[in-house]
């Protein structure tokens, strides 16, 4: 199984070697982003460590909005869990994260859930019922919320669109995706294009 490994730089120095040796093919990443504060990322480590998921995976923490290792009161949260730290520039949305962390451990892993700092998780075998609900093919993503909301650069209600609160995907898939500008995001999610 995956071990903790140090803080991973967004300088491009990784050790991912951790990683490789794990035999799970799935990648949970979760943002731990400074500016929510340690309630949510406690919120989502209790979530974590209360449902059993139904798959093999390895859990990735992306930590944004911290200046260098996270600090000793997230750190205590993580002294029973099997982890690696990617440490994800600051800037831009989730989206912007979650583009960051595909592009380092691509070549890892075929699958990824992306979680952002909000995300809990509420019942037993959720890492299963993602992997079900895209059943065999590839080119599908999944979500756990969906909104009919518009935004500023989208059409009117109804505008059909993902969240990306909570999103299962074939890792290759997603990269070839046009993700518009990913300091924004909005394009990813939502509009026509999405």
């Amino acid at each position: 199984r995956l071990r903790q490994v140090p803080l991973v730089h967004s300088s491009g120095t990784r050790n991912m070697k951790a990683m490789a040796q794990s035999v799970s093919r799935v990648a949970v990443v979760y943002l731990v982003w400074q500016g929510a504060g340690v309630s949510a990322f406690r919120r989502f480590l209790e979530s974590y460590m209360g449902f059993v998921a139904g798959a093999p995976h390895d859990l990735i923490l992306g930590v944004k909005g911290f200046q260098g290792p996270i600090p000793g009161d997230y750190a205590q949260h993580l002294k029973d869990v099997k982890c690696a730290l990617i440490s994800v520039p600051d800037n831009g949305k989730d989206i912007a994260a979650y583009h960051f962390i595909l592009e380092q451990v691509a070549a890892d892993y075929e699958d990824v859930l992306l979680l952002n700092t909000s995300s809990v998780i509420l019942a037993p075998k959720w890492l299963r019922h993602f992997q079900a609900a895209r059943g065999p093919a590839r080119s599908v993503v999944v979500g756990a919320t969906g909104s009919f909301e518009p935004i500023p650069t989208s059409p009117e209600f109804p505008n059909p669109h993902l969240r990306t609160n909570a999103l299962f995907a074939d890792i290759a898939f997603l990269r070839s995706l046009d993700w518009g500008d990913v300091l924004d995001g909005a394009q990813f999610e939502a509009g026509p294009r999405s």
